[in-house]
């Protein structure tokens, strides 16, 4: 068990596959003193065939003016890929869809076990949907 101030890092990985999704991997880290400062860091990298996907967070505790705030910070990026047939089962190209989120938020923590937390959202991507406006078409190699 850890002790308030001390520091505990830590990483983990997984690997599998399946002959529908082929090969998976996953690895993640956490730093509970991120620069040698009162900030918890953590990621996960998620790598597939279809989908790959990063995902990072960090938290802090600040004091303004005599409240003790914790905001956060969290951001997941992702690419994903699908692919398709035709009725004669011939193999299309594949559609990819890009994604990431930016959530920033703040949490305050009340003595009888009370908390209140706010925070927000922002999306952004890419769609294989013609119709989308943010549509970029992938790069061929």
């Amino acid at each position: 068990m850890c002790q308030s101030g001390e520091r505990l890092d830590a990483s983990q990985g997984s690997a599998a596959y399946d002959n529908e999704l082929g090969g998976r991997m996953w690895v993640g880290a956490v730093d509970r003193r991120l620069f040698d400062l009162s900030i918890e860091g953590s990621t996960a990298l998620f790598l597939g065939e279809f989908a790959r996907s990063f995902i990072w967070a960090s938290r802090g505790t600040i004091k303004l003016g005599r409240q003790l705030m914790t905001p956060a910070l969290t951001g997941p990026v992702a690419r994903n890929q699908s692919g398709d047939s035709d009725a004669d089962c011939n193999e299309l190209d594949a559609k990819r869809t890009r994604e990431a989120l930016g959530s920033p938020g703040v949490e305050r923590t009340f003595d009888p076990g009370g908390k209140v937390a706010l925070g927000a959202s922002g999306p952004t991507g890419t769609s294989p949907d013609e119709t989308s406006p943010r549509w970029v078409p992938p790069r061929r190699s």
